[in-house]
């Protein structure tokens, strides 16, 4: 197990490129929709409190956040995706 910053355990077999929690007040982010960016809803603990949605947006991930190294899904859930 991988221990993190907010007491969160990971899989060692789940790829973590960096803590995002601190990425939730990325103030380069001026999307209107940040808020269901990956970093926003890890900092906020939608990946604990709603493990398989939030499993939903990560799984298979095409894109990769410029910022902070978060992999998702689909590019709106990032706040500078990068196509993997």
């Amino acid at each position: 197990m991988i221990k993190l910053t907010k007491g969160l355990r990971l899989d060692k077999n789940e790829e973590i490129l960096r803590e995002v929690s601190i990425m939730a007040g990325n103030p380069d982010c001026k999307e209107e929709g940040h808020n269901m960016h990956i970093c926003s809803l890890k900092a906020n603990g939608f990946d604990t409190e709603n493990p398989d949605k939030f499993r939903q947006i990560t799984e298979n991930p095409q894109y990769k956040c410029g910022n902070c190294g978060a992999l998702g899904k689909e590019s709106e859930n990032l706040c500078k995706p990068i196509e993997l």
